[in-house]
């Protein structure tokens, strides 16, 4: 016969442990510049449980682990929250020997208010938040106030990748309150993009190379590019400048829009609207200020589909263009492009050896209808900003949560006296909202529970509050569930409001548990009646459209439950984490509806009812044991 061990104290104990847990972060104290976390705040590094960073001094952990030889091959890491750096010297991630290899996910965060005036090592060559980057993949990244002034030679430098080979960076913003100085390749998301893929990124700050004494390459987005890599679908608002110092006898000086130097690879479906300047004193034959590309110099580059409203400044009209400032190699593709005409330069420097297809010098209007095209894919992969009103008698209270789609984004909403306004992924559609109101009981503290439903039509989000669907969810508590057949295991009972069954507004498609190894993934074990096993997460189905798995029914409230499993010795003391869910069916629409995170190990739950000895007392023998054996 299966007895689950089961007592109120139990829950209220557990409830209260658990609420350290629930994701919550108020504004984050700056980074003071040297303090370093010991470890991530949470996660395992795998693409379902990444490593969350928080905080400077998490960001500072992963850097020394990277530098000091650590290996982030097939690792993921992401951001949970905003940070600010405070203005310190960035903790730089990699060095010339040492490279990023996994996977960082912003998830639409901020770094922000740093600097960077030398290479990440001594001696180094590389500069950037991301000094050395290979094989890896950066993306959802954006930057704010971010000060990079590098003087020395012949250094690569950006404000995300000095050096990105090998890898792909995607959708990652840099604000116009940043700046970028260096030497040698400079580019505002990679000094230097080897075999690499840079999409849907836009720039707003001003790039300039300026300190170099032979190569001298500024690009918007990348100073350099060569054969294997590519650029597609990003912008650039900033200055460009590469300039010349007093002194220097370089004759490779090139200022580009999109890259300041194009050794092969593509440029595709890019614009710039930011002013590029170029200067040149020597000979000519390594320069070039173009609108997209400075200098064009490898067989079979390509450059088409791209748009340039930005003012040029170059040296002469030889190696100056509102395109391209110098093109001379043969085989290239140069087709589908237009650029505002210009008193002084052609669309090609005059020197350019090329011939092209299609490049057209074209009216102000039409050439924002050719670059809408492209501002409106990049914009699917980045945020707006969407407002919403408090429900009637609801106010922001110290310690509200906020989800998005299930994941907490309070760091990123800014409360106001009427309402919040959060940022929602532009390729984002049916997104459920949640505001968590904390209010304070004689157990702890719990949270009232209310749901928007925002709507994407055509380009523009709707916001519907869910009045009937406030509290939907609750959490009832956590109990051992004796089985002789299948071994120790954790019962998590949930409850959901049964009017909701009967609504005609809504239709409840499913409702049940979602669990996962909180410690370690790989040893996770499934819920009973588990049907989604994918990415390490463990489904306990209690409702769908034909099946009923009611626990019991208290009041207008169903409770239901699901049960983890055959819990072995060696994961007694492992943290679990579980979580209601309900799939709700509105208008043609699925949205999904979270309850709170609880986390909790069979050992501790055993531990509370042994110290509770009246209850343990009344257990059975056949109960005692299983409890005693649990602690062992």
């Amino acid at each position: 016969m299966k007895k689950p061990i089961f007592k109120t104290t139990v829950f209220v104990l557990t409830t209260l442990l658990i609420l350290a847990s629930i994701p919550f972060t108020a504004f984050a104290a700056a980074w003071d510049g040297t303090t370093v976390a010991d470890s991530f705040e949470s996660g395992s590094g795998t693409e379902s449980d990444p490593y969350i960073i928080k905080t400077g001094e998490q960001l500072a952990y992963l850097a020394n682990f990277v530098n000091d030889g650590g290996s982030t091959s097939g690792k993921y890491y992401a951001l949970g929250a905003n940070i600010d750096l405070g203005g310190q010297e960035a903790p730089q991630i990699g060095t010339d020997s040492k490279s990023f290899a996994g996977v960082f996910d912003g998830q639409g965060y901020t770094i922000s208010n740093f600097k960077i005036t030398k290479p990440s090592a001594s001696g180094g060559t590389k500069a950037g938040l991301f000094a050395q980057a290979k094989n890896c993949e950066i993306k959802n990244l954006n930057i704010v106030g971010a000060t990079v002034d590098v003087n020395a030679a012949s250094v690569w430098v950006a404000i995300i990748a000095g050096h990105l080979e090998a890898g792909k960076m995607t959708a990652c913003t840099i604000d116009q309150t940043s700046s970028i100085k260096g030497p040698s390749s400079v580019g505002a998301f990679a000094g230097r993009s080897i075999n690499s893929a840079i999409e849907y990124c836009v720039n707003k700050a001003p790039v300039s190379a300026c300190y170099g004494t032979s190569t001298i390459l500024a690009g918007g987005i990348a100073g350099f590019l060569n054969s294997g890599g590519s650029i597609k679908y990003c912008a650039n608002f900033g200055a460009v400048t590469a300039t010349r110092p007093s002194g220097s006898t370089t004759n490779q000086v090139a200022a580009g829009g999109i890259t300041g130097y194009q050794s092969g690879g593509e440029v595709s479906n890019c614009y710039n609207a930011g002013k590029i300047t170029g200067t040149q004193e020597l000979s000519h034959t390594s320069t070039g200020t173009g609108g997209i590309v400075g200098r064009f110099h490898a067989d079979k580059c390509t450059v088409q589909n791209c748009y340039n409203t930005g003012d040029i400044s170059g040296k002469d009209t030889d190696y100056t263009g509102t395109i391209i400032g110098y093109a001379d190699k043969k085989d290239c593709v140069l087709k589908d492009c237009g650029a505002l005409n210009h008193a002084t330069y052609g669309l090609l420097g005059a020197k350019s050896t090329n011939t092209t297809e299609n490049f057209t010098t074209v009216e102000l209007s039409t050439l924002n209808n050719l670059t809408a095209v492209i501002t409106n894919i990049i914009s699917e992969n980045t945020f707006s900003s969407v407002t919403f009103s408090y429900p009637t008698l609801v106010s922001y209270t110290p310690g509200t949560i906020l989800l998005r789609n299930g994941v907490d984004v309070t760091d990123i909403a800014s409360f106001e006296i009427n309402g919040f306004t959060l940022p929602i992924k532009n390729s984002e559609s049916d997104v459920t909202v949640q505001l968590l109101i904390p209010y304070t009981t004689a157990s702890g503290t719990e949270y009232n529970n209310y749901v928007y439903f925002v709507k994407k039509v055509s380009d523009t989000y709707s916001v519907h509050y869910q009045n009937e669907l406030q509290n939907l969810l609750g959490f009832v508590g956590v109990a051992i569930r004796l089985n002789s057949e299948l071994g120790q295991g954790l019962r998590f009972k949930s409850s959901i409001n049964k009017q909701i069954r009967d609504s005609s507004d809504y239709n409840v498609v499913e409702y049940g548990t979602l669990a996962k190894c909180a410690d370690n993934t790989n040893s996770l074990l499934y819920i009973t009646n588990a049907s989604d096993s994918t990415k390490k997460i463990g489904k306990g189905l209690a409702y769908d459209a034909t099946h009923n798995f009611e626990f019991a029914q208290v009041g207008n409230d169903i409770h239901f439950t699901s049960v983890l499993i055959n819990i072995s010795s060696e994961n007694y003391k492992t943290n679990y984490q579980f979580r209601s869910y309900c799939i709700i069916e509105a208008d043609g629409q699925e949205y999904i509806i979270y309850g709170r995170i609880i986390e909790k190990n069979i050992y501790d739950v055993a531990q509370n009812i042994y110290n509770d000895t009246e209850y343990f007392n009344s257990l059975t023998p056949e109960a005692k044991h299983y409890v005693l054996a649990i602690l062992g």
